[in-house]
């Protein structure tokens, strides 16, 4: 069997038919929101923009919130507390920023949807559960539906809504989709692990949002705790406060995590060298980055390259 190699030039797939730049300041508004926008804030996919080949692990980490339903086979996932198993009909969620390791299987067919933080405010309350749980719940570091009702349900929804997904559609019909899928997730995450904590204001009703906004302009520096509250018109206690309240992280590792994901879409978009990624995101040359992405994505940037730029059996 002849040996497969590694595709050296390329890219990710950029949903929407655009082509793959070459300069990691072009790829970012698409790429460091997994192609989100206000004017578009929710997407679903059946494919994924690059996998690892069977065995092989993939770290990801992203501003908008993500959950996905495995349709056949299976894959591992790592939220940070250890790897768990995802099987037929059962489903993972990730939390804004929140990094991530998957190992997929052969043949492996899922759905997955991702949406801005903003659009938290706008899930509502159905038949009682509070869908925005599964993006709140310590539960979501684990596999979701382990019941066989519950996994024979979510896989028959999911497989009526698979086809769908092979063709474009809107926005608007995604959302609604989304809401169907997460209404019985949701249920599930209220039945095991109790609420979740109570609900911050959401980015969109937020008076960090500058913050927010200053973090993702100014890629090729840090932005201080200082600045950011001037921003915000907080004093600094509150402000730190407020952030982690919202985003259930700090401002600095939200800073620091952010132009990680910035480093990571240059790593698999671009041919830089990882020492100009390093100086363009802010960090004080290729080892603070090694350090750095090693820490959270578990490989070094070079390894994390080579990986992203297999092709997708």
């Amino acid at each position: 069997m002849a040996r497969r190699k590694t595709v050296r030039g390329g890219g990710p797939r950029i949903p929407c038919g655009s082509q793959s730049p070459t300069r990691a300041d072009a790829i970012l508004p698409q790429l460091v929101a997994l192609d989100l926008s206000p004017e578009r804030p929710v997407r679903s996919s059946c494919a994924p923009p690059w996998r690892p080949r069977p065995g092989e692990i993939g770290a990801d980490m992203h501003y908008g919130l993500e959950f996905g339903v495995v349709v056949s086979g299976c894959l591992h996932r790592n939220h940070g507390a250890g790897w768990f198993r995802v099987g037929t009909g059962q489903a993972w969620a990730t939390a804004s920023l929140e990094m991530h390791q998957w190992r997929v299987g052969r043949n492996m067919k899922y759905i997955v949807f991702q949406f801005l933080p903003s659009l938290l405010s706008q899930l509502p309350i159905l038949d009682g559960f509070d869908i925005t749980a599964p993006f709140r719940s310590p539960a979501r570091l684990d596999v979701i539906g382990r019941g066989r009702r519950f996994r024979d349900s979510l896989s028959r929804l999911a497989r009526k809504l698979l086809p769908k997904y092979q063709r474009a559609i809107s926005s608007g019909e995604i959302f609604l989709d989304m809401l169907r899928v997460l209404q019985p997730i949701s249920a599930e995450i209220l039945e095991r692990s109790g609420p979740p904590m109570p609900q911050a204001h959401t980015l969109s009703e937020s008076s960090i949002a500058p913050a927010i906004e200053r973090v993702q302009r100014a890629t090729e520096r840090i932005v201080g705790v200082d600045e950011a509250a001037q921003a915000c018109h907080m004093a600094r206690r509150t402000f730190c406060r407020s952030f982690r309240n919202v985003m259930r992280i700090g401002f600095a590792e939200f800073g620091l995590r952010w132009r990680l994901v910035c480093a990571a879409n240059a790593l698999r978009s671009t041919d830089e060298p990882v020492k100009a990624i390093a100086n363009r995101f802010g960090f004080n040359g290729a080892s603070h980055l090694h350090q750095a992405f090693s820490a959270r994505y578990g490989m070094c940037p070079t390894r994390y390259r080579d990986i992203s730029r297999l092709p997708i059996l």
